[in-house]
């Protein structure tokens, strides 16, 4: 070439393509040799590459496996509820599984409340089906703040037994104080003249009301007395009931209901419920004698004693005295004379045969009132062993 300037440009190009000292320490070279990636040199998926999930295909959204059993709300809160009405849930209920539906069984947490099992128990839903537990509680003897426990039995693979929860607070238009359950405890027969206790109605304005007629007893040996109305000042109206025991109501628990008609049209009748114990003048203790556990062959023979008195008495005799064991043998013993005696048991082990002991001391006295009374014997005897 006859340019000098091009020969040399040339000249310097070919030498720089050419030396190898160049590509292994220059290294602002080498981004050009081999440039390093970007971000953008490996995009993102597209949605194609990985659909995003659908809102209709989420499990909670689909049909449950089999039946299924679905109520609108398991809780149901009435509030307020006058006492003596009926109180009333609906639980309405539908089969959003795929099978069918079948309604075994359907409990109460107690007997003061019901529901329309007839109506329900045996019958099979099928998916998208359904239709309501109905429960109803009498309220009549009840007060304040309750809850009821529904119980649904069916063939739901994860809800075998739905639990439903009736809730309600029974508010009574009539007050009976200090409560409408009369309690004559320890009564002792022949010291009951005058056990009475007395009950007190009240209502406010809205609510007056009137007695109609006597007060009824479902025992002749209970009895209540009304009084004639008080009102006060600001329109209330009160009454007061006086409830009274008989003196020859027998020995034992005894009960009683009383009751009374009103002129209040939510409230046409009140209820007393009337319970107690009426003791006898004999006393016995222990009145149960417990052996524990009885091994024959190792355990020595057994002594007991029970001590037996009558209240208030100075001509008080046992006659006889008698045990269904043959293992057992009783003596008495008086201790202070017309009012105590002691009774000494003695259990001859060997005699006894294994298994359960469950027997009576039988003892005959001159009282009018118990002629008879027993002790009961319990123990465990376990058969000897070698």
């Amino acid at each position: 070439m006859k340019n000098p300037i091009l020969n040399a440009v040339f000249a310097a190009l070919t030498a720089v393509a050419v030396s190898p000292a160049w590509a292994g320490t220059t290294p602002e070279a080498k981004p050009e040799a081999k440039p390093a990636p970007t971000p953008m040199a490996k995009p993102a998926a597209s949605p194609e590459a990985k659909p995003a999930a659908a809102p209709d295909a989420k499990p909670a959204d689909k049909p449950a496996s089999g039946a299924k059993i679905s109520f609108t709300k398991d809780t149901v809160d009435l509030g307020d509820v006058v006492r003596g009405e009926q109180a009333k849930f609906t639980f309405p209920f539908k089969n959003v599984g795929t099978a069918d539906l079948e309604i075994k069984d359907v409990r109460t947490s107690c007997g003061c409340t019901a529901a329309n099992k007839e109506q329900l128990v045996g019958k099979t839903f099928k998916p998208g089906e359904g239709t309501d537990v109905v429960a109803t509680v009498n309220t009549t003897n009840q007060r304040g703040p309750l809850s009821k426990m529904i119980t649904v039995v069916s063939n739901d693979g994860v809800d075998a037994e739905f639990k439903l929860t009736a809730k309600y607070n029974v508010k009574a238009l009539i007050d009976v104080t200090p409560s409408d359950m009369v309690y004559f405890p320890n009564l002792y027969k022949g010291e009951m003249a005058g056990a009475k206790q007395t009950v007190n109605l009240h209502a406010d304005k809205e609510n007056a009301f009137e007695i109609k007629g006597d007060a009824t007893s479902s025992s002749e040996f209970v009895k209540a007395t009304v009084s004639k109305p008080t009102k006060g000042e600001d329109g209330s109206v009160n009454y007061t009931v006086e409830v009274e025991v008989a003196k020859d109501m027998a020995i034992g628990a005894f009960s009683s209901e009383v009751k009374l008609k009103t002129s209040h049209p939510k409230v046409p009748e009140l209820s007393l419920r009337v319970n107690g114990q009426v003791l006898g003048q004999i006393i016995i203790n222990p009145l149960k004698v417990f052996l524990s556990r009885i091994e024959k062959g190792k355990t020595a023979p057994i002594t007991r004693e029970v001590n037996i008195q009558k209240r208030n008495a100075t001509d008080f005799k046992i006659e006889k005295v008698s045990s269904a064991n043959p293992a057992i043998k009783v003596e008495s013993k008086e201790v202070e004379a017309g009012k105590s005696y002691k009774l000494t048991l003695t259990v001859d082990v060997e005699k006894l045969e294994p298994g359960n002991l469950n027997t009576t001391i039988t003892v005959k006295t001159n009282d009018k009132d118990q002629p008879t009374v027993e002790v009961a014997v319990f123990g465990t005897v376990a058969a000897a062993t070698p």
